[in-house]
């Protein structure tokens, strides 16, 4: 992004496509737009530094070299390993992120300083940030007066309701169905005998069973027709007869206000938010003038084909007041989706919408920041928790805490980490155990503080070797049948040309 207060971040991601409210009690603003897509094969990884001219040298990590004859070796003993420029690749580029993970903690680095957290754990920061904002809004647009809620209560829009629902399918044995409707009218016959709603209903719950109960604050048209009906007739404190619908019998009630009043402002309160929040967003466009480019469908096509090559990119793919969002920041957001094969295949309408959706993500960020909102204490320790939890499991997969406690000379402990980084991917390739790769926010800030390379010729002499190899395992019956994937790392922010 360009322009001094509204440069979009670099780092910063959300999930794609489709407008849609995050799960949890209060929706966020901004994680309530973007969910797009599925697997991308990643192509071939492009050269951040200038590599060794040396073509047995596939890529190197700070002073770590993988070989060529060591990266033909590994794969060798997979057959579900594609051996290809873009899967060996994937492979290389895994061993980057460990290696500069496991030099930086024989360096003595903890990884759970402020900014590693803060790199690593953005989209978490970010969300947390957005969604305090999102609450502040709705606190300062929305407020419920006894006054209000009466009303409300009285004009019957919204319809707060108990509910017991007896789930049926169409496929449903007879004597199961008539077991079920047994079962509901049972329960009716109380209720109409005076046994109060809370008590017939104790203890009854059970989804397993197709018994499902609660309480929930709904509008006519979001219930199946015949219960519809059948609420919107009822009075408070009455309660309907047993309702037969398409997925189920139901019994519902709508309590008097008395007695659900807390519940019926709270949900009230929400509902209210969510429109509110979704009016915001909507009209985040117009506010900051979003215009997307013409030729921001191909160009996102291209960047999804090709992440690398395009990863420094300043071509434009939208505007909006005092800024730009480019390639870059397109290929920046990609490592969220964790997998977006499907992009190039997409029509431009849709990329248009995944393009302004981001753009929107990015400025009610911006927003949150303008109105000096960050995220909570505790929220950010819970943070750097998850973050120590994850490095945890990766020193453990790759056996570092007893390469790095054995005293070694750097020489000696520099070779006895690479051996546990060909262990680790020897029993990832054998199924003896899963890829435990870098957080990859985490690993692009490694890369960045570091020089790092991969060689294409390299990586095209490992594959030729690769086959020899394989063949001759094969031959001679020693070849492994382990179904396992290639890594399929996020899209860095390196650079370079690169071939495809």
């Amino acid at each position: 992004m360009k322009s001094a207060e509204c440069r979009m971040r670099s780092h910063r991601d959300s999930t794609l496509g489709t407008r849609r409210r995050c799960v949890g009690r209060r929706p966020s603003v901004a994680y309530a737009l973007l969910t797009l897509i599925t697997t991308l094969a990643l192509p071939a990884c492009n050269v951040r530094d200038a590599m060794t001219t040396d073509v047995e040298i596939v890529a190197r990590a700070g002073d770590h070299l993988l070989t060529v004859d060591e990266l033909a070796d590994l794969v060798a003993r997979s057959p579900a390993i594609l051996l290809s420029r873009g899967g060996m690749s994937r492979w290389a580029q895994a061993w980057i992120d460990y290696s500069l993970f496991a030099q930086r903690l024989a360096a003595g680095d903890s990884l759970l300083d402020t900014l590693s957290v803060t790199a690593a754990m953005w989209y978490d920061i970010d969300s947390m940030t957005v969604n305090r904002y999102s609450e502040r809004l709705a606190d300062s647009l929305v407020r419920l007066g006894d006054t209000t809620v009466d009303s409300a209560f009285g004009a019957g829009t919204h319809r707060l309701i108990d509910l017991v629902l007896v789930q049926t399918t169409s496929d449903m044995p007879t004597d199961e169905l008539e077991a079920r409707l047994r079962a509901v009218n049972g329960l009716q016959a109380r209720l109409a005998a005076g046994v109060p709603w809370n008590q017939v209903m104790r203890g009854i719950g059970n989804p397993e069973a197709g018994v499902i109960t609660g309480r929930m604050l709904t509008v006519r048209a979001a219930l199946p027709p015949e219960l519809g009906a059948a609420v919107y007739a009822l009075e408070p404190g009455a309660a309907t007869r047993v309702v037969e619908a398409s997925n189920g019998f139901y019994i519902a009630r709508r309590p008097t206000l008395a007695e659900s009043r807390a519940d019926f402002t709270s949900s009230l309160r929400d509902t209210l938010m969510q429109r509110m929040q979704r009016d915001y967003v909507e009209a985040l466009p117009d506010r900051w003038n979003v215009s997307i480019r013409r030729r921001a469908p191909a160009l996102m096509r291209e960047a999804a084909r090709y992440p690398y090559e395009t990863s420094t990119s300043r071509k434009v793919l939208g505007t909006f007041n005092g800024g730009v969002f480019t390639v870059a920041d397109f290929v920046r957001w990609l490592p969220v989706t964790g997998v977006q094969s499907q992009i190039p295949t997409v029509g431009d309408e849709q990329l248009r919408e995944v393009a302004s959706s981001l753009i929107e993500a990015e400025l009610l960020y911006l927003e949150a920041q303008r109105a000096g909102v960050t995220p909570d204490l505790d929220g950010l320790a819970q943070l750097k928790q998850r973050l120590a939890e994850r490095i945890s499991e990766i020193k453990e997969a790759l056996n570092l805490d007893v390469l790095l406690s054995s005293g070694a000379n750097p020489d000696v402990q520099r070779r006895m980490i690479q051996l546990g980084l060909a262990e680790h991917f020897r029993q990832v390739v054998a199924g003896e155990q899963s890829l435990a790769l870098v957080p990859p926010f985490l690993a692009h800030k490694l890369r960045d503080e570091a020089g790092w390379g991969v060689s294409f010729a390299a990586v095209d002499r490992a594959v030729e070797r690769a086959r020899i190899g394989r063949a001759q395992l094969a031959r001679s019956g020693q070849l492994p049948g382990a179904a396992i994937r290639p890594p399929l790392p996020a899209a860095r922010r390196g650079g370079g040309g690169g071939d495809r």
